[in-house]
């Protein structure tokens, strides 16, 4: 897909092949060679897991976390599982008979933003989309109120340096497109270091 930032950048690489062809590393590791690149940042979750995943076949620095973070964060089952012991994690569904009453939240597992994202009202609409799909979904108990994005950084050596709160104001493909930053609350400070306190980010 062709965007904007062939005109920003000078060094712009339009036709790499995606991640799943069969060429792809030996495609980037050309690239690599020919414009002297030491570092790559990946700006994408599926990209960033198997750029991790294949740092070793790979001639430049993935700038990334350990595999076992990336992999984690990658789906909201372990990420939900790996940190069930902290009260700010929402309550999740397995089955039907789990659940007391509706609405509930349901979103893919490995998903971006609020893509797929559904506030279900019932068990009759909840079986329709599951049977009408081959993701594996989270099904959770729904949590009414305003929805923020919290940007955080940690550094290499597990400081956490940043923690950033914004809202939602314009959304597209499940991702936020126009935000504001706001006013850090004291608790959602308090969760961004709990969690960073589980995982080696970098």
């Amino acid at each position: 897909m062709r965007d904007h930032t062939e005109y920003v950048y000078e060094n712009y690489i339009l036709d790499l092949p995606f991640i799943k062809d069969k060429n792809f590393i030996e495609e980037l590791n050309r690239r690599i060679i020919e414009f002297k690149i030491d570092f790559i940042y990946p700006a994408n979750d599926d990209v960033q897991l198997f750029l991790t995943e294949n740092q070793e076949n790979i001639k430049a620095k993935i700038i990334t976390s350990q595999k076992e973070t990336v992999e984690i964060c990658r789906s909201k089952i372990k990420t939900y599982d790996y940190l069930k012991k902290e009260n700010f994690i929402p309550k999740t569904f397995k089955t039907f008979e789990e659940i007391c009453k509706y609405p509930v939240f349901i979103k893919p597992d490995i998903g971006q933003g609020s893509k797929g994202a559904k506030i279900i009202k019932n068990k009759k609409e909840l079986e329709n989309i599951l049977e009408n799909t081959n993701e594996k979904m989270v099904i959770s108990e729904y949590l009414p109120g305003e929805e923020y994005t919290i940007d955080c950084f940690t550094d290499f050596k597990r400081k956490l340096r940043v923690v950033k709160m914004r809202n939602r104001k314009r959304i597209r493909l499940g991702i936020s497109v126009n935000s504001e930053i706001l006013k850090l609350d004291e608790e959602v400070l308090k969760i961004a270091n709990i969690i960073n306190s589980y995982f080696k980010f970098n």
